[in-house]
């Protein structure tokens, strides 16, 4: 079944109250409810902060049903907590911003700060979009509505409550049949879907309207818990590599550097000695234009373009790059950071709740280390440096990563080394330097050469 997990925040209608953590000058929000009809209801979740949903998900065969997977989702206005058999995540709006939260060992674990796409702090968690809601139906489809049973048929109410179940928007298609009454004093919300070929029911039951608490969260804050703030020499890798200018080193079975991988905003290069090309490296690299004409060719270029670099034997000096100007590899993006996926994206720079102090130092000149063992982040790093071939080759896997920082905060001479751990003990290391320097000065000339289309 696909299922899409997102990083919900528990409630909790007393944080207002909680310490120094409430968020300041913002104050719970009060909804009268009109539970007159199933419409009327959910016209009130829309604009409602509390309320916890019971999700349960039947497997149908024969005629029978059998519970499949069962979740809970807790609202509030400072907090989103889902909760699966499985494990616990969310979200807490405190003073400092919103930032996540999982549960582990039944103790909240803070994430940092999130920050928006210009950088900005984000203090709002409402309209954060970052869980699915009842703030996302669409409030025409219910307007005047008095039916003892409401018919959800519009694509936005199915999708929000797609989104509040953790599935993925892909089943809307299947997702039919799609109703709501009232029941006691909740809103049962039931429907079908077909899941990786098989048949299932979903019910909702909307609950604790106005009345939802969630104690984890609420201890958390009563206790002084705050968001997350890494130690500086994991949040200064952590600002280098998201700058998306370095140079990733490639060592010979000897020792000695055998090829250079290159990244740039512009363009990523990676260039090889006779050793490492002997072994199957093969030069390669891509380059992002946006809109622009190669006087030389009069193409005009927009889009990821493959380009192919030249070099001395020991691939240090790039002496020039052939571009494929006949098309584009990639023309849905001219940002080589997305059509390369840098290691900027990995998923550890946005977990580092995960990550600790370590105190081994692997590498000379190192001076700290910090070694994460979650399961996820391994092979996020594992799959974005081409690592998980090398390791299902060999049969075995990876179990941890150590990051190690030198030189922190001098510009041109940081480094950092990462290094997967595998279940034998051996590991792979990935060494990268230059950070803000790296450049290569015969593609910056041919970028240079290029005019508006």
């Amino acid at each position: 079944m696909k299922t899409r997990i997102f990083f919900a925040l528990s409630l909790v209608s007393l944080l207002a109250s909680c310490g120094n953590d409430s968020p300041s000058n913002t104050e719970p929000t009060s909804v009268e409810i009109d539970s007159s009809s199933p419409a009327s209801l959910l016209l009130s979740l829309k604009a409602a902060r509390n309320y916890t949903v019971d999700i349960a998900i039947y497997s149908i065969a024969g005629g029978n049903s059998k519970l499949y997977s069962s979740a809970t989702a807790y609202f509030d206005d400072f907090s989103y907590h889902f909760k699966d058999p499985s494990y616990e995540i969310g979200y807490i709006q405190g003073s400092e911003g919103v930032y996540p939260f999982s549960l582990q060992n039944g103790a909240v674990l803070p994430g940092e700060v999130l920050v928006d796409e210009e950088g900005a702090t984000l203090t709002s968690l409402w309209g954060s979009g970052l869980f699915g809601s009842f703030a996302d139906f669409d409030a025409s489809s219910l307007e005047g509505k008095e039916d003892a049973r409401l018919s959800i048929s519009s694509k936005a109410g199915r999708l929000a409550l797609l989104d509040i179940a953790g599935l993925d928007r892909t089943n809307y298609p299947s997702f039919s049949q799609v109703s709501a009454v009232i029941q006691g004093e909740s809103l049962h919300i039931s429907g079908y879907l077909t899941l990786d070929g098989g048949s299932y029911s979903i019910s909702y039951d909307v609950k604790d309207i106005q009345a939802t608490e969630d104690t984890v969260v609420r201890e958390f804050l009563e206790d002084g818990g705050k968001a997350l703030v890494p130690e500086h020499a994991l949040s200064r890798a952590k600002a280098l590599m998201k700058g998306n200018n370095y140079t990733h080193l490639y060592y010979t079975d000897s020792g000695k550097v055998g090829a250079y991988e290159r990244f740039h905003e512009d363009y990523y290069l990676l260039s090889t000695g006779s050793e490492m090309l002997s072994q199957g490296l093969i030069p390669t690299g891509m380059v992002g234009v946006d809109n622009k004409v190669d006087p030389a060719t009069g193409k005009t270029l927009k889009g990821c373009y493959l380009a192919t670099p030249s070099s001395e034997s020991d691939g240090r000096d790039i002496t020039s790059v052939s571009v494929m100007e006949s098309f584009p590899y990639n023309s849905s993006t001219t940002s080589v950071v997305e059509a390369y996926n840098y290691p900027s994206s990995l998923l550890l720079w946005d977990s580092l709740e995960y990550v600790n102090p370590y105190s081994t130092i692997l590498h000379e000149d190192m001076t700290e280390a910090f070694m994460t063992s979650n399961a996820a982040i391994v092979y996020d790093f594992a799959s974005n440096v081409g690592a998980l071939t090398a390791f299902e080759n060999a049969g075995i896997s990876p179990v941890a990563l150590v990051i190690e920082t030198t030189a922190v905060d001098a510009p041109g001479a940081e480094e950092i080394y990462f290094t997967i751990i595998a279940n034998t003990g051996d590991g792979m290391d990935f060494h990268f330097l230059d950070f803000g320097v790296t450049d290569v000065p015969v593609m910056d000339e041919w970028l240079a050469t290029l005019v508006d289309a």
